[in-house]
């Protein structure tokens, strides 16, 4: 069976992966039912040991527009009444009935509603990602050097499968070309630039590196050969997605995961915005 998750999940789930170093933590964690044999998924699962003892707080999660009811929090009591859970604990995005709350109370069943972020006036970044969008920038690069022999005759070499060495003519310094093809690629004002200038889709663009001093090429022959140009072919793919952004206002603090979808992959940006401070902005790309 998929494991299901969803951004209300994950968001509660890097909130405790937060909090103590001392926790692991796990997103759709399977236990076994002790009566049916059955294999049941709980959304989050965190997990320590005391002693000879292992705890293990479970929490379980509901993005819904009403607040939860009575029925499920009785519900999630029976789940976890035949599974190892020492500790349950239910978020709710909602809220909960009070009914609800003091069962959960009497059943000795911890709920976490967060509070709402719209009247937070210090949760800048969070609020402008509404309906915002997300471009990604997926870049190829080869590369060719151009140089002349001591005839004057023009040579160009491209087979980037090579790594050419190149020497400073005064210094003596040499450096190789993947090493400027690794530095070309990690820019981030070129990468800026790619996506600024780039239509949806496949873009080509090439790219002139000036090295700061004049250059010789060593070739395979052990030949020294004066380069006048070092190229960059670039292949560029820009893609575009809507954002959802999920946002919680916990302990003080407004924490935020908004998410791009892609047909290949997903673009999460973690956010933690305190008052006074500087927001932490936290990004990866998930492939699907």
């Amino acid at each position: 069976m998929p494991q299901r998750s969803n951004s209300f999940q994950k968001l509660v789930k890097i909130l405790n992966e937060r909090l103590d170093g001392s926790w692991i933590v796990s997103e759709s964690k399977m236990f076994t039912d002790s009566i049916t044999g059955e294999k049941r998924e709980v959304d989050i699962v965190i997990e320590s040991k005391f002693g000879s003892h292992n705890i293990i707080i479970s929490i379980e999660c509901r993005d819904h527009k009403r607040k939860c009811d009575t029925p499920w929090v009785e519900s999630m009591k029976s789940k976890h009444d035949s599974l190892p859970t020492s500790k349950l604990v239910l978020w709710s995005a909602s809220g909960f009935y009070k009914p609800a709350l003091l069962k959960a109370e009497k059943l000795n069943i911890d709920t976490v509603t967060p509070d709402n972020i719209d009247e937070v006036e210090w949760s800048k970044l969070s609020k402008s990602l509404r309906n915002g969008t997300i471009e990604l920038l997926d870049s190829k690069l080869s590369f060719f050097i151009d140089v002349e022999n001591e005839n004057k005759e023009k040579i160009r070499y491209d087979n980037n499968e090579c790594n050419y060495v190149l020497q400073e003519i005064e210094s003596g310094n040499t450096f190789d070309i993947q090493s400027v093809k690794q530095y070309i690629a990690n820019d981030p004002q070129i990468g800026g630039s790619l996506l600024k200038h780039s239509s949806l889709g496949e873009n080509d663009f090439w790219i002139n590196y000036i090295h700061p001093n004049k250059c010789f090429l060593i070739n395979e022959n052990n030949v020294k050969l004066s380069v006048f140009r070092i190229g960059f072919g670039v292949k560029a793919k820009v893609e575009r997605s809507a954002l959802n952004i999920t946002s919680i206002l916990h302990q003080g603090k407004v924490s935020s995961l908004a998410v791009g979808e892609f047909p290949d992959k997903k673009m999460e940006m973690f956010i933690e915005e305190t008052k006074g401070s500087e927001p932490i902005v936290l990004t990866g790309i998930v492939k699907k």
